[in-house]
Protein backbone atom coordinates (compact mmCIF):
# COMPACT_ATOMS: atom_id res chain seq x y z
CA UNK A 1 0.00 0.00 0.00
CA UNK A 2 2.70 2.47 0.93
CA UNK A 3 4.43 1.97 -2.41
CA UNK A 4 1.43 3.68 -4.05
CA UNK A 5 2.08 6.90 -2.11
CA UNK A 6 3.65 9.91 -3.81
CA UNK A 7 7.41 10.33 -3.40
CA UNK A 8 6.94 13.41 -1.17
CA UNK A 9 5.25 11.17 1.45
CA UNK A 10 8.20 8.76 1.64
CA UNK A 11 9.59 10.26 4.85
CA UNK A 12 6.27 11.39 6.27
CA UNK A 13 3.12 9.33 5.99
CA UNK A 14 4.82 6.21 4.60
CA UNK A 15 7.42 6.22 7.35
CA UNK A 16 4.78 6.93 10.00
CA UNK A 17 2.67 3.95 8.93
CA UNK A 18 5.68 1.63 8.97
CA UNK A 19 6.66 2.79 12.48
CA UNK A 20 3.12 2.46 13.84
CA UNK A 21 2.60 -1.01 12.35
CA UNK A 22 5.99 -2.17 13.63
CA UNK A 23 5.17 -0.79 17.08
CA UNK A 24 2.11 -3.06 17.29
CA UNK A 25 4.21 -6.19 16.90
CA UNK A 26 7.09 -5.01 19.08
CA UNK A 27 4.84 -4.05 22.00
CA UNK A 28 3.04 -7.38 21.88
CA UNK A 29 6.42 -9.14 21.91
CA UNK A 30 7.90 -6.96 24.65
CA UNK A 31 4.96 -7.53 26.97
CA UNK A 32 4.70 -11.25 26.34
CA UNK A 33 7.45 -12.73 28.50
CA UNK A 34 8.48 -12.34 32.10
CA UNK A 35 5.92 -9.65 32.82
CA UNK A 36 3.16 -9.34 35.36
CA UNK A 37 -0.38 -9.34 34.00
CA UNK A 38 -0.57 -5.60 34.60
CA UNK A 39 2.67 -5.00 32.70
CA UNK A 40 1.49 -7.21 29.84
CA UNK A 41 -1.79 -5.28 29.72
CA UNK A 42 0.16 -2.00 29.57
CA UNK A 43 2.10 -3.19 26.52
CA UNK A 44 -1.12 -4.38 24.88
CA UNK A 45 -2.58 -0.92 25.48
CA UNK A 46 0.38 0.62 23.66
CA UNK A 47 -0.08 -1.88 20.80
CA UNK A 48 -3.76 -0.91 20.56
CA UNK A 49 -2.85 2.77 20.34
CA UNK A 50 -0.36 1.98 17.59
CA UNK A 51 -3.10 0.07 15.74
CA UNK A 52 -5.35 3.13 15.98
CA UNK A 53 -2.51 5.21 14.57
CA UNK A 54 -2.27 2.91 11.53
CA UNK A 55 -6.01 3.31 10.94
CA UNK A 56 -5.61 7.09 11.15
CA UNK A 57 -2.88 6.84 8.48
CA UNK A 58 -5.25 4.85 6.26
CA UNK A 59 -7.92 7.50 6.74
CA UNK A 60 -5.44 10.18 5.68
CA UNK A 61 -4.51 8.12 2.61
CA UNK A 62 -8.17 8.09 1.60
CA UNK A 63 -8.85 11.75 2.40
CA UNK A 64 -5.82 12.81 0.33
CA UNK A 65 -6.97 10.48 -2.45
CA UNK A 66 -3.72 8.48 -2.43
CA UNK A 67 -5.78 5.29 -2.16
CA UNK A 68 -9.42 4.35 -2.43
CA UNK A 69 -11.34 2.88 0.49
CA UNK A 70 -11.75 -0.43 -1.36
CA UNK A 71 -7.93 -0.63 -1.66
CA UNK A 72 -7.80 -0.74 2.12
CA UNK A 73 -10.84 -2.91 2.86
CA UNK A 74 -8.78 -6.04 3.62
CA UNK A 75 -6.41 -4.06 5.86
CA UNK A 76 -9.35 -2.52 7.73
CA UNK A 77 -10.93 -5.96 8.22
CA UNK A 78 -7.71 -7.59 9.45
CA UNK A 79 -7.01 -4.58 11.64
CA UNK A 80 -10.42 -4.78 13.26
CA UNK A 81 -9.89 -8.46 14.05
CA UNK A 82 -6.52 -7.60 15.60
CA UNK A 83 -8.10 -4.81 17.65
CA UNK A 84 -10.77 -7.16 19.03
CA UNK A 85 -8.14 -9.79 19.89
CA UNK A 86 -5.80 -7.33 21.63
CA UNK A 87 -8.65 -5.73 23.57
CA UNK A 88 -9.94 -9.13 24.70
CA UNK A 89 -6.46 -10.22 25.78
CA UNK A 90 -5.93 -7.02 27.73
CA UNK A 91 -9.24 -7.35 29.57
CA UNK A 92 -8.58 -11.00 30.46
CA UNK A 93 -5.25 -10.04 32.05
CA UNK A 94 -6.77 -7.60 34.54
CA UNK A 95 -9.32 -8.19 37.28
CA UNK A 96 -12.65 -6.46 36.73
CA UNK A 97 -12.59 -2.89 38.02
CA UNK A 98 -8.90 -2.30 37.24
CA UNK A 99 -7.37 -0.31 34.45
CA UNK A 100 -3.87 0.17 33.07
CA UNK A 101 -1.94 3.22 34.17
CA UNK A 102 0.54 4.66 31.71
CA UNK A 103 2.71 6.53 34.15
CA UNK A 104 4.38 6.19 37.50
CA UNK A 105 4.65 3.27 39.85
CA UNK A 106 2.17 0.43 39.70
CA UNK A 107 0.26 -0.32 36.60
CA UNK A 108 -3.17 -1.03 38.03
CA UNK A 109 -5.57 1.38 39.58
CA UNK A 110 -9.11 0.81 40.83
CA UNK A 111 -11.60 2.67 38.65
Amino acid sequence: MTDKLPENEKYHLKSQLHRAATSIVLNIAEGSTGQSNAEQARFLSIAIRSYLETIACFDIYISRKYLKEQDLSEAYKAGHELFVTLTTMKHKLLPQGYRVKDEGEGYMDIE
